[in-house]
């Protein structure tokens, strides 16, 4: 993934380039698709309506999630959804740590926000899902 994100920022004709920012990553060297997302803390639902599009293929569809321990205790139900989908072959999910609180601040430079804050390495606590 890191050798793909950098050949894309050596791309000419990129205005915005950078780890951060993906560095302007659309598409993957072979056919099909992937999907990935992030399920940080949120008072949102799931959106279970879009993931289930992603069903029914020949294969499992590749999906890699960056979860965090405070999304995981506030949705629950939709972890077990994924793990069920996931049992039954609709998706083949890469589980990613994405921190147990996710710090984030409005308004902080990406470069200088998340798990970059003052204090935020000292107290972010890491996981890993059970039943990954």
């Amino acid at each position: 993934m890191i050798r793909a994100v950098r050949r894309s920022a050596e791309a000419p004709g990129l205005t915005r380039r950078g780890f951060l920012e993906n560095a302007g990553l659309t598409r993957g060297e072979r056919g099909g698709g992937y999907f990935t997302g992030d399920l940080c803390p949120s008072k949102r639902p799931m959106d279970r309506d879009f993931l289930a599009t992603l069903e029914g293929k020949a294969e499992p569809t590749p999906i890699a999630l960056s979860i965090s321990g405070l999304w995981l205790l506030h949705h629950f139900k939709d972890y077990r959804w994924l793990l069920d989908a996931q049992a039954r072959g609709a998706f083949s999910i890469t589980w990613i740590n994405h921190s147990y609180t996710h710090p984030y601040r409005k308004g902080v430079a990406d470069f200088a926000n998340f798990l970059l804050l003052p204090g935020s390495t000292r107290t972010a606590k890491f996981w890993r899902p059970s039943g990954c």
